[in-house]
C-alpha cells in the first residue's frame, strides 16, 4: 500500500509541475489551457482561458494545503491576481479568453459580449478556493460572479443566457440557455448559501430550477433538455439531449437543493427522473445517453464512458442524499459493466461500446480519471477491495502511459498497446492523440490526491471539503 500511497503523490505532484513550470511561459506568465503537444513536448497556439481555473488552479492548491507545498499555494495566488488585474471586469465577470500568440490589448469595457457559460467552472473553482484557504479574497470574487449571475437570473426568469452584455445587463438575441450551465450555477449558488447563509443565493438557486422543472421536455417525459431560447422559452436548441451535463448537471443541483430545503416536490420530480433515467439502462448495467426529443426515444445505441461514469455519480449522490438502497445498486452495476471492459494486457478501458464491441480503439486520460474516481467513491461507501484495486490499476496506468518520461501528458491513446492512437484510428472529429488541453493534465491532480487520501485510510464523502472537491461537473 505504501508504494501506492507514495505513486500517488508524485503523480499528483508532476501533474502540478507541469502546470506551473510549462503551461506559464508565456509573457503574462499565465497558465495556458492550450493547446501542447505531448509528442513534440512544444506550444501552439498559446490561449489562456479563465473557466480553466477549476479544472487546474483548484487542485494545485489543494495539493499545497494536502502535502504544505507553499509554492503551489503561491502560484495560485500569483494566478489569480493575475486574472483579476487584466481580465477583471467592474461587474464581477471577467474577460474569459486571450490569445498570446496574439498579443492584443485585453478590452475592460462593459459594453462586449461576455459568456456565462465561461464562468461555470471558474464560477465553482472560487467557491472551492475559498474551502480550501479560507481566504476571504477568493469568496469576495465568487460573490462577484455570484452576483452578476442573479442579474440574468431574475431578469430571465431563471432561465440563464450564455452570451449577454454587461451594461446592458441582458443576454443577446441570438443566445441560448443551457441546462448544463444553469445546472451547476444553481448548485453552486446553493454552495454559497450554505457557506454565507444569504437567502438571494438559494432564492437564486430555486429560481433557475423552479424554470426548468417546467420546461416542456421535462413536463413531458422528465428530461431536461440541451437548452433552450432565453427569450422564447419554449424553443428548444437541440433536437437531441444528453444525460452527461445536460441532465446529471440539474440533478445533482436538484439534489443539493433538496438536501438543503427537503421540499416534497423537489424529491418527486427527483424520483421522476430516475425513473425516465431507467428508459437508457441495459441489461449489463451499462446505458445509453442519448434521447431524440423529437421522437421521443432513444437518440443512439452507443454506450459510452462519458456518459456512464456521470450516471454512477448522480447514484451515488442519490444514495447519500436519501439512502435509498437501489441507486447504490445500480450505480455498483454500472461500474461492474466498465471494469469488465478493461484490457487485461494494458488495463485501459476503451470509450465506447455498441452491440458489445469498442466503436474505436481510444482510451481518453480524462475519461478514465473520472471513472476512476467513482471507483473510490464506490470503495469510500462500500469498502469493496474491487474498486480499490481498480484505483490502483488506474494510478499504474497513469504513471506507466499517460505521463510520459519528461513529464508531459498523452491524452488519447490506444487501449490496446498504450501508445498514442494513430491518426487513421481517429474518432470522426477527433483531435490528433497527441493534442493536448492543461485542464486534461489538472484534473488528474484531484484523482491522484483523493487516491492518496484513500489509501492512507482516510474517507470521502464524510470528508465535507473533499466531497466538493471531487465532484466532476
Amino acid at each position: 500500500m505504501t508504494a501506492y500511497i507514495e505513486l500517488s503523490q508524485s503523480l499528483a505532484k508532476d501533474a502540478c509541475d507541469f502546470i506551473m513550470y510549462r503551461a506559464t511561459q508565456n509573457q503574462l506568465g499565465l497558465v495556458a489551457s492550450r493547446w501542447f503537444s505531448s509528442r513534440e513536448e512544444c506550444w501552439g497556439p498559446v490561449i489562456s482561458e479563465f473557466d480553466d481555473i477549476g479544472d487546474y488552479l483548484v487542485f494545485i492548491c489543494w495539493y499545497g494545503t494536502e502535502f504544505g507545498d507553499k509554492q503551489c499555494l503561491e502560484f495560485t495566488t500569483r494566478q489569480m491576481n493575475l486574472w483579476e488585474t487584466y481580465f477583471k471586469l467592474p461587474c464581477g465577470l471577467f474577460v474569459t479568453q486571450y490569445d498570446h500568440n496574439k498579443n492584443k490589448k485585453i478590452p475592460r469595457r462593459e459594453w462586449q459580449v461576455i459568456s456565462l457559460y465561461e464562468h461555470q467552472d471558474a464560477f465553482l473553482g472560487l467557491v472551492e478556493l475559498y474551502r480550501l484557504t479560507g481566504a476571504q479574497h477568493y469568496l469576495d470574487l465568487a460573490y462577484g460572479v455570484a452576483d452578476a449571475i442573479l442579474t440574468y437570473i431574475n431578469r430571465h426568469h431563471g432561465m440563464v443566457p450564455n452570451k449577454v452584455i454587461p451594461a446592458l445587463k441582458r443576454g443577446i438575441l441570438t443566445t441560448s440557455s443551457f441546462s448544463a450551465v444553469c445546472g451547476l450555477f444553481a448548485e453552486e449558488l446553493a454552495e454559497l448559501y450554505t457557506i454565507t447563509k444569504e437567502n438571494r443565493y438559494l432564492e437564486g438557486a430555486k429560481k433557475i430550477i423552479a424554470s426548468w422543472l417546467n420546461t416542456p421536455l421535462f413536463k413531458k417525459c422528465g428530461l431536461f433538455a440541451i437548452g433552450y431560447h432565453p427569450y422564447l422559452r419554449n424553443l428548444p436548441v437541440h433536437r437531441h439531449t444528453e444525460l452527461m451535463k445536460s441532465n446529471t448537471n440539474m440533478i445533482y443541483a436538484i439534489l443539493y437543493l433538496y438536501e438543503i430545503t427537503r421540499e416534497a416536490t423537489l424529491k418527486e420530480n427527483i424520483e421522476r427522473w430516475f425513473s425516465a433515467l431507467l428508459r437508457f439502462r441495459r441489461e449489463d448495467g451499462s446505458y445509453y445517453g442519448i434521447w431524440d426529443t423529437r421522437k421521443g426515444k432513444l437518440g443512439s445505441q452507443i454506450v459510452d464512458k462519458t456518459q456512464n461514469f456521470a450516471i454512477i455519480d448522480a447514484y451515488l449522490d442519490a444514495y447519500r442524499i436519501l439512502r435509498e438502497e437501489k441507486f447504490l445498486r445500480l450505480a455498483e452495476e454500472c461500474a461492474r459493466f466498465w471494469i469488465n471492459q478493461k484490457n487485461k494486457t494494458t488495463k485501459l478501458i476503451p470509450e465506447q461500446f455498441k452491440d458489445g464491441m469498442p466503436v474505436h480503439f481510444g482510451s481518453k486520460i480524462d475519461q478514465n480519471v473520472d471513472l476512476y474516481t467513482c471507483f473510490l467513491k464506490l470503495f469510500d461507501m462500500t469498502q469493496k477491495d474491487v474498486y480499490l484495486d481498480n484505483v490502483k490499476d488506474g494510478l499504474e496506468v497513469l504513471d506507466k502511459f499517460y505521463r510520459t518520461r519528461s513529464n508531459w501528458w498523452h491524452r488519447l491513446l490506444d487501449y490496446r498497446t498504450g501508445q498514442l492512437l494513430a491518426d487513421e484510428d481517429l474518432p470522426p472529429g477527433e483531435n490528433p492523440a497527441e493534442k493536448n488541453l492543461t485542464k486534461y493534465v489538472g484534473l488528474p491532480i484531484r484523482f491522484f490526491i483523493a487516491a492518496n487520501k484513500v489509501l492512507r485510510g482516510e474517507p470521502i464523502y464524510s470528508d465535507e471539503i473533499t466531497r466538493y472537491l471531487i465532484r466532476d461537473r
